[in-house]
């Protein structure tokens, strides 16, 4: 299979390194940890005296409205700093942060965002800052405070860092239509009760439809195995949109109350506003995933200061609880509670679980290709 060789090795050594079983982190409360006390770093209060002086911090972000407000709000109380948002979807975000900066304007400080858009589009363009030398409260620094009890950097060069740890599994559905336990496995699926009755995330594109994609063809099954579970799936003839909320809401009002791929965020929304929605755990497990809760800050920020105030701070135990109330997924560290949040983005004891890191996401460009043309029949 000429096609997909160079994939099918690399996926050898991906599978390998990372579809190992991770320990999960199953509680509803926060661990407790030996986290270091506060103390005052030389230099320190010096840069939050200059970020105080620069007054504000310039985000571009694709996290959704309650994360936005959560962070502003608890920043600005914390510091005296605002905190100010260019939002969108991913691909916007990299329209306007590029644009920007090939016209000569120098607005951001910062992104967060998914990894794909930070790890394939934005860190190739070369705007990123390493991180290392601008981390430096002990409680951030610490590693045993991070689940796996490493820094949670997303990427070799330590520019991304993930702060969000939460379980995934990619199949929602509508709890007035679809029976419990009518799916328990992908396979179920490929039943003809549901032909008509999907709706999937885009999986020709940046988003959680590629991502699921490459979880089942380098995590769950091997490439040719995979391959023959979508050319399957393409069978059914799930509706496929670009349109993350439009998916939930097709999902929540029935029109197709099987939802594969579709994103955390929007879905999180839906739940808490008593929609008839839940998460589907599978057999196949589901992956640790970051979803948008990644950060990286780029050169030649506009509030330099300012913005390492804030990456400091977002890091802390403080940081971590406003960023969990907004976002509604755990944190990546294991001394914040759980407790409130969706149990489904909370790995149960025993899940299989996987890890996703830059190889994973290096490895979608060609997942993506591969889905053009499996997808092809739906996409004319």
């Amino acid at each position: 299979m000429r096609l997909v060789l160079p994939l099918a090795m690399m996926i050898l050594i991906v599978v390998s390194a990372c579809s190992v079983g991770v320990p999960a982190q199953p509680e509803l409360a926060p661990t407790i940890v030996s986290r270091p006390q506060p103390r005052e770093e030389r230099g320190w209060d010096k840069t939050v005296a200059e970020g105080k002086k620069e007054g504000s911090v310039l985000m571009y972000t694709s996290a959704g409205p309650e994360a936005r407000k959560e962070l502003s709000n608890a920043f600005k109380e914390k510091f005296g700093i605002n905190l100010e948002w260019v939002a969108g979807t991913g691909p916007e975000v990299v329209k306007k942060l590029l644009s920007e900066r090939q016209a000569g304007l120098f607005l951001a400080d910062g992104v967060i965002t998914g990894a794909t858009t930070m790890l394939n589009t934005l860190k190739p363009e070369n705007i990123f800052e390493p991180l290392d030398q601008m981390l430096v409260l002990p409680e951030v620094t610490d590693p045993k405070v991070w689940r796996g009890e490493r820094m949670p950097f997303m990427d070799k060069d330590h520019q991304v860092i993930s702060f969000i740890a939460g379980y995934r599994t990619y199949i929602a559905v509508n709890t007035d239509t679809v029976k419990e336990g009518e799916i328990k496995s992908y396979t179920d699926l490929l039943d003809p009760r549901w032909k008509g009755k999907l709706a999937l995330d885009d999986p020709t594109m940046a988003g959680p439809g590629s991502q699921w994609l490459t979880i089942l063809l380098t995590r769950v099954w091997d490439v040719d195995k995979g391959k023959e579970f979508i050319r399957n799936l393409v069978k059914q003839e799930p509706a496929i949109s670009r349109n993350w909320r439009l998916q939930v809401e097709w999902v929540a009002r029935a029109r197709y109350p099987v939802g594969l791929a579709t994103m955390r965020e929007p879905t999180a929304e839906f739940i808490a506003s008593g929609a008839p929605l839940k998460w589907v755990r599978v057999a196949e497990g589901g992956d640790l995933s970051p979803g948008t809760g990644n950060i990286a800050l780029v050169k030649r920020a506009a509030n330099p200061r300012a913005a390492t105030v804030f990456l400091n701070w977002l890091l802390t135990h403080e940081g971590q609880t406003a960023l969990v109330r907004g976002f509604g997924s755990p944190s990546a560290r294991m001394d914040v509670s759980t407790a409130g949040l969706d149990p489904f983005t909370v790995a149960l004891p025993g899940e299989k679980v996987f890890w996703v890191d830059e190889s994973f996401y290096l490895s979608r460009p060609q997942v993506i290709e591969m889905a053009k043309e499996l997808f092809a029949p739906l996409l004319k």
